[in-house]
């Protein structure tokens, strides 16, 4: 009877203490971390960038701290951070993770070297169609995954430098406006190069793309009235290319173009090839500018460019002024194939004239003036 009293005294005592304590407690189980990128061994670039990803089997993670060489823990704002600025030599990188229960994880390392690369000069000299250097022409240089460096311009020498470039692949582009006075300058063409160990790595650029090697009409004398323009162009380099014109004629040259037309493409070989406008009526001094497109990767990029042009219609009215100073006045018969109808003026001693001619030779002050494909006879009364 004691005995079993005794137990369920026991059994009693055990049920309570069950109660009061609840189940036992399990261990915490620690975030684990996994590198996901990062430096390695000896590397050249200035700035690193390393990323890690974590778990936390039972629970989740509060936030993770990094340390650079051995220093202060810091709080990471993500799975990533980026060092830049580091010496040249060893360096190591730390990260650990902390749970909501406040255990740290294990710490994962990056060890690597910076070693500061050697660096050279690159010197490219651009040449004309005509293989002559070329100064004022605008180089682009950019990265090999064409991130843009800088921009420089060639020298007397039609020479530019670019410094401190590391061995790499590169590439520019070249353009050239002299004049700045088109939307866009002329695209003389791109290539890539290899900068290799050499303190200075010599690049010669010579143009190919097509260029204009003639227009109709040209500078001062053209027929009055309705034109086609036309622009001769050729390419040394025996590609083909697809190749458009653009013709532009304005009075005053204030962007606000009397006339802009822009011809259908044409594929082009090797050899010259004329591309023709529109009809355009000229009845009065007006200006033309000549823009030769080429289509480079499915786009046209201006490969040159030609103008203002002043052009004076042929009749007889060209609007130049004569002087003279006779004894006598001057009588002067106007006559010829461009004029409308012959035409008698006279003009008095000190006195000036308008009259339709273009650039005069007087000669001999005997019988005869002569203009450009126009007959000017005089004689004095």
């Amino acid at each position: 009877m004691k005995k079993r009293k005794i137990l369920v005294i026991v059994i009693t005592a055990l049920i309570i203490l069950t109660i009061m304590t609840g189940c036992p407690q399990k261990n915490n189980q620690i975030p684990t971390l996994t590198k996901i990128s990062g430096p390695s061994g000896t590397i050249n670039e200035s700035s690193s960038t390393f990323s890690w990803s974590g778990n936390d089997p039972d629970g989740s993670i509060d936030h993770y701290e990094y340390r650079k060489d051995g220093g202060s823990w810091n709080t990471a704002t993500g799975t990533s951070y980026t060092w830049s600025g580091y010496s040249e030599g060893s360096h190591n990188f730390n990260v650990r993770a902390q749970d909501d229960d406040k255990h740290f994880s294990k710490v994962i390392t990056w060890n690597f070297v910076y070693s500061i690369p050697n660096c050279f000069d690159l010197k490219i000299t651009v040449k004309d169609v005509n293989n002559k250097r070329q100064k004022g022409v605008e180089v682009y240089l950019y990265d090999d995954n064409w991130n843009y460096i800088e921009t420089n311009n060639t020298n007397e020498n039609g020479e530019v430098i670019f410094e401190e470039l590391t061995p790499s692949f590169y590439h520019y582009e070249v353009y050239f406006d002299p004049e700045k006075i088109n939307e866009e300058p002329e695209y003389w063409g791109a290539k890539t190069i290899e900068i290799i160990d050499m303190d200075v790595n010599n690049e010669i650029f010579e143009r190919n793309l097509p260029t204009i090697t003639d227009t109709f009409p040209s500078e001062n004398k053209i027929p009055y009235g309705e034109i086609s323009p036309i622009m001769k162009t050729q390419s040394t380099d025996g590609a083909t290319y697809t190749l458009r014109a653009r013709f532009i004629f304005d009075k005053d040259k204030t962007g606000s173009y009397d006339y802009d037309y822009t011809t259908n493409e044409k594929l082009v070989e090797s050899g010259i090839v004329e591309l023709e406008g529109e009809t355009y009526n000229i009845t009065q001094e007006t200006n033309m500018y000549v823009v030769l497109e080429t289509k480079i990767g499915g786009t046209f990029c201006n490969t040159d460019q030609f103008g203002w042009l002043n052009l004076l219609p042929q009749t007889n009215i060209l609007l130049l002024t004569v002087s003279t100073t006779p004894e006598k006045g001057l009588e002067i018969q106007i006559e010829g194939t461009n004029c409308i109808s012959p035409k008698t003026m006279s003009f008095n001693e000190d006195e000036k004239v308008e009259i339709g001619v273009t650039s005069v030779q007087e000669k001999d002050r005997s019988n005869y003036i002569e203009g450009m494909d126009t007959r000017y006879v005089f004689s004095q009364w």
